[in-house]
Parts: structure tokens; C-alpha cells; sequence
């Protein structure tokens, strides 16, 4: 067996020095029923566990997996007879077999590679009856078997021999080999011998793996300080360098590497709690050999644990130097108690496992139980005084518990003692400020007199309206100003003159919404501010007082309220019968508070909460006793596994934080101490591990061209085809202190974006997930709510016809259909300008192909810009770009059918042109379209495209070549029966545009040659002139300040 003290497993031995201890309990628990016992245990880099006996299991903390022989599978376990394991740091697990040799396991692919002796091979294993196997830093696999020990070249698949000479004192002292260790120093020790077989024979050996000789360790007779026995079972070296063996017989021993001694630890029936191994019975294991030590190792606190095959365990705590010791583990349930202990492994996280013959346990050294004082009732309320007396408010009267000297003295109602208390039911203790001690009971008002050990009553007198109210009195609270407020059940709250023994009462009045909202009081707690907050019942919430106003403002209407705290950064806390509330100043409101990741999303009873010196508040509450760090992000529930027995918990219990910073919390059966920096927060996180990806709930494997290309504890990220999109995950967060208590979140981030709380199979599906790229992410906490996570990248593909390659394929398409079907136009238009005779059809005819050779022109400059878009893989601004040229295409194409348009139609196709060319140039122009009021666009009638054509070449000619941000406008107003139609822009004036855009010029004078004739044709047709006026603007000193152009046309209605 080895055992490698990782630096996580140094740093718990760091804490449980540094920090006191809690009461400590060793509780074993019985780990599986799905195998049983165990003969070797191990643990990979994962986290796993991994038990050999009866076939091989894997064990996460939750559940197992088993591998058992398959005759018909020739890539299975080699044997179900097993009695060795280690795990190597790429995580294969390598299996000692009891007849069938050595198993390799590759977890991965579920394959096992076998590797068997054969006498005429001398490079194969030399027997096949493993005992150990040892994997050590190197990658080296060590085998220890009835034949000797082997050591592995894994590239090679062949053994080096080492086997005992008798003629050679440096070869191995016997060939059955039983044990293997690898100390921190990287030392080989390999212990030989069996009690089961040779009689005598065996010992100890030490292995130079540079010479390849052994250095022997035997017993002698007139040697006190050499093995008392030859035959190793145990090796092992602490975290103290203390190096240990273990033998048949009386066999336990320490040993000095250096000089070769060994010190034995025998039993001494007078002194049992001495170190040593358990006592020997009289039975022997063979009738040549008594009892054997099977194992010694250390858990994660320090303790030694001390195995035997027949006579118990031992566990030695080397702080105190006791031993104490277990003849049998046993659990709950009714099965046979284990008594063969076998085989040990300390975990990451500290947790030691004990494999027997009967079953496997595990027990966790960090895990202390909260310590609980039985008071024989319920501890109603509780309060330490100044002096450090702790008095217990009781139903059998009032406790007073003096610690330092262990005295306890209990103060009853005495029917005949006007002097006594006014009831054994004590709901209320407070110290004034001036040390006088205040009791309340359900029949009044006590002050107690320390020095003559008596009572003065308060109680009702409903002939005065001064005396204190009737009910049971369960609150007694002094204000900063040294008032004593005083709560009878039922009757409000009263304030008490402690000189005269007089009261001022507040009652709650239903109609006074300014009033205390319920008579029943439980709680009061001043804040820093000064306001008294107090806490009420049957559904009256919370209350805070103004003192000075006598005021009182309402929240939390219809919950019941049993505690309020005020923390170190001044945030009000309340305990209430629904949960914890957190006030929010900003909004003068409660926020209620939930923690997934703890299991705490609903309703539970919190009965009351402390502030501890840390800042950690602490919630006695339906549960279990809940931790909630100063940060407020992480929650701990102590619960059964710490011994707090959330059955008896009362809602109505006292609390207190003492002055040494000791906590109490009372309970049906007495209350809990303690101090909180005696919780050892266990620092090691879980080992978070995605053990399974499924498609349509079937295991994905590693293959080449698949979802996997390698291991999926390898994998960074999975690629899918947009028909894989139903998937699930399975995981777990590793960590032995408190399985049960392990808390796991999941997301797949990009689609939910919210931590989810994991189901108890700790599966996450996912169902029709839109392509996409997306993060897999799962991460757990240990029971002391230490985290860790873990992701993995999910790309989900789009299917072809959304690739980037398709949409420009589709656009071209598009485009093409829209220049053919204009071709189409265009001829069709020529056709019908041939055959129609008439002269107004002729006119018709021509403007209509006029227009229609414009249509090309502005489209083939949008598809370059929709081109350019999607060149650029910018999706959404070619969509936009597409949509709005799409309906500009479908108006022009609408509008091509008449001579004459409404005004409207007109304005928008150009609203859509100048929008388009707009984003087209990266908005290097602003445009602004004027209508008169007076203008009804809806009847007024135009020719279809008059504007566009000169709004094109203000843009393309004077404005495109301006350096700064040019302007465009448009008025369109009417003076008696003409439209006028002004196109402006201030850019850089005809002049300097035909010099910088020479090449444009035949294009230019072409639009605005077509645009000139059919203004031509309106006049024809009409008899009226219609010209076209274009003006050159300049500025003050003379310079090109723009062009206007000014459309003259005639009014037309339908």
C-alpha cells in the first residue's frame, strides 16, 4: 500500500493544529450493498473510488459502477477474484487478480488489457497470484506477487524479475510478496511473508532502484530492537516522518530509517489506551502464525488507524497519545458486524476507508458533533450575565448554571413564597444595566435580588391603569437609553419606569395604521439608529418604533416574526416562520433569502440567529443549525451528521451569544454550546467530473469524425449537427467528508444563463437546442460549502441553409430573379411601344420604358451595397438593407403600371431611397422631406420617380465629395394650380463636381436627360410648361454653397 500526502491533506493536518476541537464522535458509515467488502481500495486523479473483492466497482459518493468477468468478452475483467489496486496519474486502474495475473483498465474505453505469466517468458509476469501493485511517480507499475516482484515497462509490455536468492544476502528475503510502499522520499519497501502460508519466513525490504539490491529487515532473537515478526503486512510513513511496520504477532513497530532499529509497541493489558495494536486473541490465523496487522495508515486529522485480521482496529490520536479501540463495525441495519479488517485508503479530502471482509465504511475525522446539554424540558430562553452565569429559562422553572465552578442551582414557583418566582414557566431573562436580573414568566414580571436569592413580583392589576399588562411576559429588552421595554403576550408592548415600578403602554388599533400592528410580541432589537424593531406573531410582522414619536411603521404583514438582529454592518436579519429576511434600506423593504446550492429555496421555521466574532451568522432553524458567511454567499447546515437533532427542534427556543463569543441555541430536550471557531471548514473542494454525454439518451464514445474525439474527462468541447440538439450530461461533485450534504448547480450558459439545482440522479438534459455555441457548466460545494466547477464547451451547428455561405447564395438568387424579371419588363414595355399605334399610347408606353431604365440603375448600387453587407458577415444590417430595398423594388415595380401616382406613394419610394442610400454611404448625409400642410398627399397625383433622379445626384455629385457631413432637403408646397418641388443640398456645387467626377458625368447627364423628357412629355400632353430650374448657391465670399434645384409641374387630382 502507498500513500502519497498531497498538499491539500498537509494543509487539513495544518487546520486541526491551529483551530480546538468540537466533540468528536467516530461514526462509521457502511458504505454500498451493492458489493461486498473489499480486499484493495484506491482512488484516481478524478476523484473515483475504486474497491476490488468481489469484481471491481467505482464509486463516486452517490453510486457504483461494477465490472465483472464476461467469458464471452475477452476485453473484460480477467476474474472476479481480486485482491489489489492503485490507480496511476493518468488514471488507468491497475488490478491484482488472485489466479489470473494483472489487469489493465482503461476507464475511458471500458477495456482491459491483461497480462499473464507463462514459464517459458521470462520478460512476462513471473506468477499469477498478485498480492500488491504500486504505481509509483515515474509511471513505474510495481508488482508484488507469490513469485517475487515485478517491475513493468508499460511501452514495452515486459517484466524485470527481482526474486530471493539464498545464495545472494542483497536479493529480495522471500518471494511472497505481501506489501509495497513507496515512502516520501521515494524509497521502495516491500513486506514479505504471509501468515496464511510459510512458516518464518518473510521480512522487510528496503530497494535501490539504481543497483537493483535489496537491503533485508529479519527478525532476531537477541534483537530487541529488529522485527518481532517476518511477516509484513503493513508499511506505512506519517505526516510526523514517523515510519511504521506491521507484522503477524504483537507486531507493531517504528522504525529509524537511518540506523536500521525498530522500536516495538506491544500491548500492555495494564495500560490499553498505550499505543499498540489491538489485543491478540488466542485463535491464530494458521496454527504456525497468530493474528496479523493488515494495515496502518493516517487520516486526514492526524489520527493513526491500526488494522488486524482478527483482533479489531485501533485508532492511536498522537496529540494525546490515547489509543482507542473497536473490536467490530457495525451500522444500523441488522447485518453481521465487521470484524476482518483488510485494507485502508485515506482519501483527498481526508476521509479514511476501511475495507473488511464483512464491508466497506468510511469514516470522516473532520466531522465533530455539536455539543448538546440535556436539561430534562425545553429551553424556553437563555442569557449569560455579566459574571458569566448561564441562566436557562425553562418549563420547570429558571436554571442558573454557574460553569466556572460547575454548580447549578434551579428557582421554582413556591405557592406559599410571595418571594418566589410567579411561575416555573420562564419565557424571558435580561440584565439591566445596573446588574439586576429580570425574569419573565407566563404569569408576570420577576426581579430577582442576587444577594437574598429572592423575587419581587410584577404582575397584573386591572384596577391600575400603571401596572404591567396581563399575558405571558416573553420579551424583556433594554434600550441604549437604559429603558426597559417588557412584552406581555397578547398585551401589547409596555415601557417600564424601573424607579417606580410604573408602565406606559402601546396597544395596537386597528384603525391606526400608525400603531403596533399586533399585541403579540416576540421580539425587540435597537439599531443603531436608534428604532426599535420589534417582532410579533399571529401574522403581525414586523414593527419599527420611532421612540421619540411613539410611532410605528409595518412590514412584513402576515408572517410571524420569532428573532431580529442587527449585524456588524448594520443589516437588519429576521428569523421568521417562513425563513430569513434581509432588510434593504435603499428600499426601505425585506428581500427573502435563498441559497439553491444549500437546498434552502423555500419555506422553513427559523427560530432565532446570532452574529458570531467573525461576522458569520448563525440560524437555529428547522433544518438544522445554518451558517451563513460574513460575505452572505455561503451557507452550512449542521444538521444530523453533527449530532443536532432537527426533531426536537421548538420554535419558540432561546438563543445567546456569550461574551467569549460561545454560541447557544435551545431545544426540546436542553440546548447547544459552542464556539464557532471550533468548525473546521474542510478546504478541499470537490473533484467536479461530466462522467457521461448522451445523444438522444445513448452514451457517446470517443471516435474519429464524432462528437468525442477523445475522453470526455479530455474534452474542452463537443461539436453537434443541428439534428443533435436533444443531449444530456452526467456529473457529480466528488467529495467523501458528507456525500449526502454535497450541493450541486448546473447552466448551460447562452440558453439559460441561471444556475439550476441538480435532481438527486444528477443528470442534465437538454432538449431542441437552437444552433448555437453554448457552455456546459456544473459545479458542487462539500458540506462546508467550499466550491469548485467545471465546464465544457457545446457547439450546436446551424443546418446548411443558415450557413453564412448559403445567405449569399440566396441574395445572389434573389438578385438574379430581380433582374430578369425586370428585363422581362423592359422588353415586354418595348413590345407593347411597337405595336400600339396611337399617339397617347406611344407617349404612355415611353414614359413607362423611361422609368423602367432607371430601375436598373438604383438596383444594381443596392445589390452592391447588400453584397458588401454580407461580405462583411454582417447579418443584420444586410437583413434591414434587404428588407427595405425589397419594398422599394415592389412600390417602383407597382407604380411603373400608371402614369400618374398618388403624392404619398411617391414620397415614401423616395423616404425608402434615402434611407437605403443613407446606410449605403455610412451616413454621410442627413435628408429631410417637407410636405406643406395644406397638401393632400393622398389625391394629389404625380408622375412616379420626378424626385429621385435629382435627390440622386445631389447625393452622388455634391454631397459625396463634401469632407464634413452634408445636408439634404425637400420641400413640396403648392402656389395655385402647381406643385413646386425644391431639391437642396449644400455640397460642393456643379462646378467642382464635374471636375471631381468626370467619369460620372454620362451617367449623371443620362437620369437627368430621362427625367427632363418625361417632364417634356407632361407638357406635351397637357399643353403647359413644366420646367426644370436649377440654381448654383454660393456663399458670402463667393464660394460654391450647394445646388437647388426647383420642379415646376401642374396640379393633377384623380
Amino acid at each position: 500500500m502507498k500513500t502519497h500526502f498531497h498538499f491539500a491533506f498537509a494543509f487539513l493536518l495544518l487546520l486541526v493544529k491551529t483551530y480546538p476541537l468540537l466533540a468528536q464522535q467516530i461514526i462509521f458509515n457502511r458504505v454500498s450493498t451493492t458489493f461486498w467488502g473489499g480486499l484493495g481500495i484506491a482512488q484516481d486523479p478524478q476523484g473515483y473510488m475504486w474497491f476490488v473483492g468481489n469484481g471491481l466497482h467505482r464509486y463516486d459518493g452517490y453510486t457504483s459502477v461494477s465490472y465483472f468477468n464476461d467469458p464471452s468478452n475477452p476485453r473484460s475483467l480477467a476474474a472476479n477474484q481480486l485482491e489489489a489496486i492503485c490507480a496511476d496519474h493518468n488514471g488507468i486502474i491497475w488490478i491484482g487478480t488472485q489466479t489470473l495475473g494483472l489487469d489493465r483498465f482503461d476507464p475511458a474505453t471500458g477495456v482491459f488489457t491483461h497480462f499473464r505469466h507463462k514459464p517459458e517468458d521470462l520478460t512476462r509476469l513471473s506468477n499469477d497470484t498478485v498480492r500488491a501493485v504500486l504505481a509509483d511517480p515515474e509511471g513505474t507499475i510495481w508488482v508484488g506477487t507469490v513469485g517475487g516482484l515485478d517491475k513493468l515497462d508499460q511501452k514495452k509490455g515486459t517484466f524485470t524479475h527481482y526474486s530471493h536468492d539464498p545464495k545472494d544476502s542483497t536479493s529480495l528475503s522471500n518471494n511472497h510478496v505481501s506489501a509495497l510502499y513507496e515512502d516520501p522520499d521515494g524509497t521502495l519497501w516491500i513486506g514479505t511473508g504471509s501468515p496464511f502460508f510459510e512458516q518464518g519466513e518473510g521480512g522487510l525490504n528496503r530497494f535501490d532502484k539504481k543497483t537493483g539490491k535489496f537491503i533485508r529487515y529479519l527478525h532476531d532473537p537477541k534483537n530487541p530492537h529488529s522485527l518481532i515478526n517476518n511477516k509484513v503486512r503493513a508499511i506505512f510513513e506519517d505526516s510526523r516522518e514517523t515510519f511504521w511496520v506491521g507484522t503477524a504477532g504483537d507486531g507493531l513497530h517504528t522504525m529509524n530509517k537511518q540506523t536500521g532499529k525498530f522500536e516495538r509497541h506491544c500491548y500492555n493489558p495494564a495500560y490499553p489506551e498505550r499505543l499498540s495494536r489491538p489485543p491478540l486473541k488466542n485463535k491464530k490465523v494458521q496454527f504456525w502464525s497468530d493474528d496479523v496487522i493488515t494495515f496502518i495508515n493516517e487520516d486526514g486529522a492526524g489520527a493513526i488507524w491500526i488494522g488486524t485480521f482478527q483482533g479489531g482496529l485501533s485508532r492511536y490520536d498522537a496529540k494525546t497519545k490515547k489509543l482507542t479501540h473497536y473490536q467490530s463495525l457495525k451500522d444500523s441495519l441488522p447485518r453481521k458486524d465487521a470484524t476482518c479488517f483488510w485494507w485502508t485508503y485515506t482519501s483527498k479530502e481526508g476521509v479514511i476507508w476501511i475495507a473488511t471482509w464483512e464491508g466497506l465504511f468510511r469514516t470522516d475525522p473532520f466531522l465533530k458533533s455539536v455539543p448538546h446539554f440535556a436539561t430534562g424540558s425545553a429551553v424556553n430562553r437563555m442569557y449569560e450575565d455579566t459574571s458569566g452565569v448561564l441562566w436557562l429559562g425553562t418549563n420547570d422553572g429558571l436554571i442558573r448554571n454557574d460553569r466556572k465552578n460547575g454548580s447549578i442551582k434551579r428557582f421554582v414557583h413556591e405557592k406559599n413564597n410571595p418571594f418566589s418566582l410567579t411561575s416555573n414557566s420562564i419565557w424571558s431573562i435580561r440584565e439591566d444595566h445596573s446588574g439586576i436580573l429580570w425574569v419573565g414568566t407566563d404569569n408576570g414580571l420577576n426581579r430577582f435580588n442576587s444577594k437574598t436569592q429572592t423575587f419581587t413580583r410584577y404582575q397584573n392589576q386591572p384596577e391600575s391603569d400603571n401596572s404591567i399588562s396581563s399575558g405571558l411576559v416573553d420579551v424583556i429588552y433594554e434600550d441604549r437609553h437604559g429603558s426597559l421595554w417588557v412584552a406581555p403576550y397578547g398585551g401589547g408592548l409596555d415601557r417600564m419606569d424601573t424607579q417606580t415600578g410604573n408602565f406606559i403602554h402601546y396597544r395596537s388599533k386597528q384603525q391606526d395604521t400608525n400603531s403596533l400592528s399586533m399585541p403579540s410580541i416576540s421580539c425587540i432589537q435597537e439599531d443603531r439608529f436608534g428604532y426599535l424593531w420589534i417582532g410579533t406573531l399571529e401574522g403581525g410582522g414586523l414593527n419599527r418604533l420611532q421612540p421619540q414619536t411613539g410611532k410605528f411603521k409595518r412590514y412584513l404583514r402576515g408572517t410571524d416574526i420569532s428573532s431580529i438582529l442587527e449585524d456588524s454592518n448594520g443589516i437588519i436579519w429576521v428569523a421568521t416562520g417562513s425563513g430569513l429576511y434581509r432588510y434593504e434600506q435603499s428600499s426601505d423593504n425585506f428581500s427573502y433569502f435563498i441559497d439553491p446550492g444549500a437546498g434552502i429555496t423555500g419555506p422553513f421555521i427559523a427560530a432565532a440567529i446570532l452574529e458570531d466574532d467573525q461576522k458569520n451568522l448563525w440560524i437555529n432553524s428547522s433544518i438544522g443549525i445554518i451558517r451563513l458567511n460574513s460575505q452572505r454567499n455561503q451557507t452550512t447546515i449542521y444538521n444530523k451528521n453533527h449530532r443536532v437533532m432537527v426533531e426536537d427542534f421548538a420554535g419558540e427556543s432561546g438563543s445567546w451569544k456569550g461574551k467569549k463569543g460561545e454560541l447557544f441555541f435551545g431545544d426540546l430536550k436542553g440546548y447547544y454550546a459552542f464556539f464557532p471557531n471550533e468548525f473546521i471548514v474542510n478546504p478541499k473542494a470537490p473533484e467536479v467530473v461530466i462522467s457521461d454525454f448522451r445523444l438522444a439518451d445513448k452514451s457517446v464514445k470517443p471516435e474519429k469524425d464524432g462528437p468525442l474525439n477523445e475522453p470526455l474527462m479530455q474534452t474542452k468541447e463537443i461539436r453537434l449537427h443541428y439534428n443533435q440538439n436533444v443531449f444530456s450530461f452526467d456529473f457529480a461533485g466528488i467529495h467523501y467528508s458528507s456525500p449526502e450534504e454535497n450541493r450541486h448547480l448546473l447552466m448551460l450558459e447562452n440558453l439559460d444563463n441561471t444556475w439550476r439545482k441538480a435532481g438527486e440522479e444528477k443528470t442534465a438534459y437538454y432538449y431542441n437546442v437552437p444552433p448555437g455555441r453554448y457552455v456546459f457548466r456544473v459545479k458542487a460545494a462539500n458540506s462546508d460549502g467550499v466550491w469548485a466547477e467545471k465546464s465544457i464547451a457545446v457547439i450546436v451547428a446551424p443546418p446548411w441553409w443558415r450557413t453564412w455561405w448559403a445567405y449569399i447564395l440566396f441574395a445572389l438568387l434573389f438578385a438574379g430573379l430581380i433582374y430578369v424579371f425586370i428585363q422581362y419588363r423592359i422588353n415586354k414595355i418595348r413590345m407593347q411601344h411597337e405595336i400600339v399605334l396611337q399617339q397617347h399610347k406611344a407617349t404612355e408606353l415611353e414614359m413607362q420604358a423611361l422609368r423602367a431604365q432607371m430601375n436598373p440603375h438604383f438596383i444594381f448600387n443596392s445589390l452592391n451595397a447588400i453584397n458588401r453587407f454580407i461580405l462583411q458577415n454582417n447579418k443584420l444590417q444586410a437583413s434591414e438593407y434587404l428588407t427595405k430595398f425589397s419594398r422599394l423594388v415592389r412600390l417602383i415595380l407597382q407604380n411603373s403600371q400608371a402614369s400618374l401616382i398618388p403624392l404619398e406613394s411617391e414620397l415614401e419610394a423616395l423616404q425608402l431611397y434615402l434611407e437605403l442610400e443613407a446606410v449605403r454611404f455610412d451616413h454621410q448625409f442627413e435628408y429631410k422631406i417637407k410636405v406643406d400642410d395644406e397638401l393632400d398627399a393622398e389625391i394629389l397625383k404625380v408622375p412616379p420617380l420626378i424626385i429621385q433622379p435629382y435627390a440622386e445626384n445631389a447625393i452622388w455629385h455634391g454631397l459625396m465629395h463634401k469632407e464634413e457631413r452634408g445636408h439634404l432637403n425637400i420641400d413640396v408646397s403648392q402656389e395655385d394650380s402647381h406643385l413646386f418641388f425644391k431639391i437642396t443640398d449644400d455640397g460642393i456645387g456643379r462646378k467642382q463636381a464635374a471636375l471631381a467626377s468626370k467619369s460620372a458625368t454620362r451617367h449623371k447627364s443620362m437620369g437627368l436627360r430621362i427625367t427632363a423628357d418625361r417632364i417634356a412629355m407632361i407638357q406635351n400632353t397637357n399643353g403647359n410648361e413644366s420646367p426644370v430650374t436649377i440654381n448654383d448657391l454660393v456663399n458670402a465670399d463667393g464660394s460654391a454653397a450647394g445646388t437647388e434645384v426647383i420642379i415646376k409641374m401642374p396640379v393633377k387630382y384623380d
